[in-house]
């Protein structure tokens, strides 16, 4: 809904705060909305592939997409998660001054609750957080002001150890 409601009020089902937002307690709507977005982004980024703008937004849509419920826990053996992954690294690499790709990437494989694995998942899970570590320290050494960079590391290191301690 766009601009203040008319004489009547917002058209029906919509609230004026609702910035065409799901509600979050509706999983299809969220997966809906995620579907669209998704398909916007991915004919976006083979329409303007020079746009890193959208390739990052689409692998964030990516990673969205490797929660099952499109909310939950994602799934590391996702083919969502290694595209949104892969698509990071290629935009590293296409950009290695600008360290705020690789934040993405190292955000990317450490967004896991180590406790919600299952037991054949544990040794991927922990290369992707040994992985996401070494990005986040190589970061922090360059850029150690960056409060952004510095500040996911103990979340890192939190689920590293979690993982490692759950394995026994």
């Amino acid at each position: 809904f766009d601009g203040p409601p008319g004489p009547d009020g917002p058209p029906p089902g919509r609230e004026p705060s609702s910035n065409n937002r799901p509600p979050e307690d509706d999983p299809e709507a969220s997966r809906r909305h995620l579907d669209a977005a998704f398909a916007l982004l991915t004919n976006l980024s083979k329409e303007r592939s020079a746009d890193v703008r959208t390739k990052l937004l689409l692998a964030r849509a990516y990673r969205l997409r490797s929660r099952p419920d499109g909310r939950g826990p994602i799934d590391i053996t996702s083919p969502d998660l290694k595209a949104g992954s892969d698509l990071l690294r290629e935009l590293c690499a296409a950009n290695p001054d600008v360290p705020d790709y690789a934040h993405e990437v190292s955000v990317m494989l450490s967004d896991m609750n180590p406790r919600d694995l299952r037991a054949e998942q544990r040794l991927a899970a922990e290369a992707r957080l040994r992985e996401a570590l070494a990005i986040s320290e190589k970061l922090v050494a360059s850029y150690p002001a960056t409060t952004l960079f510095a500040s996911e590391q103990p979340h890192i290191l939190n689920r590293l150890a979690a993982l490692l301690a759950s394995a026994g």
